[in-house]
């Protein structure tokens, strides 16, 4: 078995440059017993992407600032998306 010594999400962060438009997804559960939930789609400007070690290994997050808070968000970066532009 091939072992990498890359961080969980390291190859698919460098699509990504600082200043992109991007979005995730984040969903919402309603009703555990019923599986109802609902899905809610975010919109941000990346500012970094950092490694952080969790459960024994390195993984990338991606600073994000939402564009519906003033707050920065860390997202694990194989979440997010880039937003497309016309």
């Amino acid at each position: 078995m091939k072992v990498s010594n890359k961080a969980l999400g390291e190859e698919y962060s460098e699509k990504f440059n600082i200043g992109d438009l991007i979005s995730w997804v984040e969903f919402n559960y309603l009703d555990y017993d019923l599986g109802t939930s609902e899905k809610k789609i975010f919109h941000g400007i990346l500012i970094a992407i950092i490694k952080k070690k969790t459960g024994g290994r390195e993984v990338c997050y991606a600073r994000v600032m939402p564009n519906t808070k003033d707050t920065i968000m860390e997202i694990s970066i194989i979440r997010i998306r880039k937003f497309g532009t016309i």
